[in-house]
Order: C-alpha cells, then sequence, then structure tokens
C-alpha cells in the first residue's frame, strides 16, 4: 500500500508484482497495444506521460529511490514511518 501527495496529487494506491517468462499471448480485442521498456528507461523519467506517484513507487520497488524524499523536496511517502489511516468516506 502506497501514498502519494504533492500540490497537485494525492494517490492512495497499491503495487502488484509478477514475473513472466513469456511468451506473451495479446488478445487484439482487449490490447491495443504493448510497449517493453528498459528499467533505467523508466527510472530515468524516459517514458511518458509517467506520473509522479508512479514514478517513485516504481523507484522504491527497485530501491533506488533518495532515503531522504522524493526527489521532489517532500518527504518520501514510503519511508519508513507511523501509517496514518486513510480519512473515511461519507455515505
Amino acid at each position: 500500500d502506497l501514498y502519494y501527495e504533492d500540490e497537485r496529487n494525492r494517490c492512495f494506491g497499491r503495487v502488484f508484482t509478477c514475473m513472466h517468462d513469456g511468451p506473451f499471448t495479446l488478445q487484439p480485442e482487449e490490447v491495443e497495444s504493448v510497449k517493453f521498456h528498459d528499467v533505467d528507461e523508466v527510472a530515468g523519467g524516459a517514458v511518458a506521460p509517467t506520473t509522479p506517484d508512479t514514478l517513485l513507487a516504481f523507484k522504491r520497488l527497485l530501491g533506488i529511490a533518495d532515503a531522504g524524499g522524493s526527489g521532489h523536496g517532500r518527504q518520501d511517502p514510503f519511508a519508513a514511518r507511523e501509517r496514518t489511516p486513510a480519512p473515511k468516506r461519507r455515505r
């Protein structure tokens, strides 16, 4: 589970991983296109558009995020800290 917030975004999310050696069988009626990118391309921000929370989650997954922050002058939202519960939704 993750939480990201900056001056323009607030994101509650979850990251899942899996491994697959292929081959990939894609259903044309469900998948318009697929692109595979090198890890360094994604981590370096070369794949656009990528939202700030997605890029930070990816870097944290790889263990390459700044220990002291997100690289944007804000606290790293995934750093070890006391968890703050999400606000309850009104019905």
